[in-house]
């Protein structure tokens, strides 16, 4: 489920919509993932993905707004995932495992006044044996916010001072 939170900025006279949780357009990667903790098979080699999906390919229509071909749809949900990803997912365990978006920030080094808000996902892997790899994003500052959530950090003046609106 996808969480919307609207704010506004009195610094800059802003409006910035924050989304938080799991977008529809990033379902199948968690269903993915849930195969792969479920059958504890190495789901991200094609033949492997295939033999063990190929008899039954009804559920594989039933995706709304997918139409492609079935080695099109493995190969999308691994376009998703990072070499280092894939690998752990190869050769780790994967017991359990956290997917999201969060709201982050990118400014342009050069020009301060330049900035862009994205909603990045976020890609967490809890392995057998305690192991755990987290997704990071180095140039990214990540959206702040108050105990209360009332408050969070204005993606222009990097400052506390988005106040959510309550509709």
């Amino acid at each position: 489920m996808l969480d919307k939170v609207k704010t506004y900025c009195d610094l800059c006279q802003d409006n910035y919509d924050f989304y938080f949780g799991l977008p529809k357009d990033m379902q199948n990667y968690g269903w993915f993932l849930n195969e792969i903790v479920q059958k504890q098979k190495n789901l991200v080699d094609w033949e492997v993905f295939k033999n063990e999906y190929q008899k039954d390919r009804e559920w594989f229509y039933t995706i709304e707004g997918y139409k492609s071909t079935f080695k099109d749809f493995h190969n999308m949900i691994l376009d998703f995932f990072n070499d280092e990803e894939k690998k752990l997912l190869k050769t780790e365990i994967l017991l359990s495992f956290d997917l999201s978006i969060y709201p982050a920030i990118l400014k342009d080094d050069v020009n301060s006044e330049i900035y862009e808000l994205m909603h990045v996902p976020l890609v967490e892997f809890n392995f057998l044996g305690n192991k755990q790899y987290s997704r990071s994003y180095p140039k990214l500052l990540f959206v702040q916010f108050n105990e209360e959530q009332s408050i969070f950090t204005c993606p222009k003046d990097l400052k506390m001072s988005a106040k959510r609106l309550y509709e």
